[in-house]
């Protein structure tokens, strides 16, 4: 089972660098929201009592799938939702520089310096 999910993991992030190299960000915005729904997380954080993660380790993943749709969202335009996908990789782990980074773009795209 747990190789099962691996190869999951794998072509989900094949598909997610495909559309990034495509510029496709609204491609790479549904595959990490699809990303955070597998992992039991909402598609949208904009709440503050998430539920927890179901797979131990998922946490990370959860992480990486927020500050790379941060990144997708900047390249649209959508700095609001963008700042809100990095704040919430921000609390869930303090030490991510990306998710640090992407709150810093998004904030001086907003004009918040």
């Amino acid at each position: 089972m747990v190789d099962e999910v691996d190869e999951v993991d794998e072509v989900c992030v094949d598909m997610v660098d495909e559309a990034c190299r495509a510029g496709d960000w609204a491609r790479a915005v549904e595959l990490y929201s699809a990303t955070l729904e597998a992992e039991g997380w909402p598609a949208t954080l904009e709440a503050e009592g998430w539920p927890a993660p179901r797979l131990p380790g998922s946490k990370k993943a959860c992480v990486t799938a927020l500050v790379g749709r941060a990144l997708a969202l900047l390249k649209l335009g959508e700095w609001e939702r963008a700042l809100a996908d990095a704040k919430a990789a921000r609390r869930l782990d303090p030490t991510s520089v990306l998710a640090w980074y992407r709150c810093g773009l998004a904030e001086g795209a907003l004009g918040r310096f």
